[in-house]
């Protein structure tokens, strides 16, 4: 079983890997965790739904996810499966000792230049550890698999998480650019078509986080992200052309909604915390699926780092942006006694709290 998450990074993390296990004949299965039912990353929710039907699987893989989820690990555990979690969050506590952590922000992580891997660069990196280990058993279909082939999808997570670019991530995105330029997936081929990506003259860095990304993150906020792992890996053109323009439509329906925010959220900031040092804002009907992107642009306004939340029962949801040389993980440990839950990168978080305390955590 394949967990990913719902963003770029999950997306192409999930597609690599069972796009690889395929070539071994493993089709195993793979869900993303459904933001407005199941909530953020490895919940109990999404690791149950996984498992639906899967009685049998004997290994959980968690992409992107599962650093901060004890609880739920110790669930997968506790049906008889082992569990790997490749992910690249910061670690705040402890996962059972049982699970296989790959992770470049653990203490005894010795990654080098690849601490600034994503979670992508991290699966193309134990997709290389398979073929090495299926080679030295002499396994044939081991020697007709040519990894390059898949630094597209890498270059598309790498971009869209906007991790450093320099070490091997810089490989990554400049040989990625040029394989996805010339990809072979009908499903990637048919999404830049109906992106407006002109691949002939070569893909930029622009085209992933502007028009292909956009498009991938909006089946995640507004719908299912399994939904852009199919078309990545579907080879059917009618399922290729009808999954491109249902995702377009997500992502114009996004637009809508962002705008809107956006333009509240502007208005509280003007209204009232003009001369606050961070920004924390919060809507009552705000879509949680959609508050990344208006932190990321309130954030980018003002210059201060930013956490925009919206509400779904008693909490409030959300997610932080920040500026250079602000740790938003470390800046929030300090009100780790406040917050149902938190975590991520030092640049991006996500947070939840009862909505009572939104004015005190202000």
């Amino acid at each position: 079983v394949v967990c990913g998450d719902y963003d770029v990074d999950g997306v192409t993390s999930t597609t690599l890997l069972v796009a690889v296990l395929r070539q071994f004949g493993c089709f195993p299965r793979f869900v993303v965790p459904l933001r407005l039912e199941e909530g953020y990353g490895l919940s109990l929710k999404a690791a149950q739904r996984a498992m639906e039907g899967s009685e049998a699987a004997d290994l959980f893989v968690a992409l992107d996810c599962g650093t901060n989820s004890g609880e739920e690990a110790q669930h997968i555990l506790d049906t008889g499966c082992d569990l790997i979690v490749v992910d690249h969050h910061q670690a705040k506590t402890a996962l059972p000792p049982e699970v296989i952590l790959v992770n470049p922000h653990v203490k005894d992580a010795e990654f080098g230049d690849g601490v600034d891997f994503c979670t992508v660069g991290l699966v193309f990196k134990l997709a290389h550890g398979i073929l090495k280990a299926r080679r030295s058993m002499k396994d044939k279909r081991a020697f007709e698999i040519k990894l390059r082939e898949y630094l597209d999808l890498v270059a598309m997570g790498t971009v869209a998480d906007l991790v450093p670019l320099r070490g091997e991530n810089r490989t990554f995105a400049r040989i990625g650019l040029q394989v996805l330029s010339n990809t072979t997936r009908l499903g990637l081929k048919t999404l830049m078509k109906v992106a407006g990506v002109n691949a002939s003259s070569g893909v930029q860095p622009m085209d992933i986080s502007f028009r292909i990304g956009p498009r991938i993150n909006a089946s995640g906020r507004l719908a299912d992200a399994g939904l852009a792992v199919e078309l990545l890996l579907s080879e059917d053109r009618s399922f290729a052309s009808e999954t491109s323009m249902q995702l377009d439509s997500y992502n114009r329906e996004r637009q809508d909604i962002e705008r809107a925010m956006t333009e509240e959220a502007i208005a509280m900031v003007e209204a009232d915390q003009l001369d606050n040092h961070a920004l924390v804002i919060y809507g009552d009907e705000w879509h949680p699926g959609v508050v990344g992107i208006v932190a990321s642009r309130v954030s980018r306004s003002y210059n201060r780092p930013s956490i925009v939340l919206g509400r779904e029962g008693d909490l409030a949801k959300g997610s932080g942006r920040s500026v250079d040389g602000i740790n938003l993980v470390k800046a929030l440990n300090g009100f780790a006694d406040q917050l149902e839950s938190y975590g991520g990168h030092p640049m991006a978080v996500g947070v939840a709290l009862h909505v009572d305390k939104v004015e005190a955590f202000k």
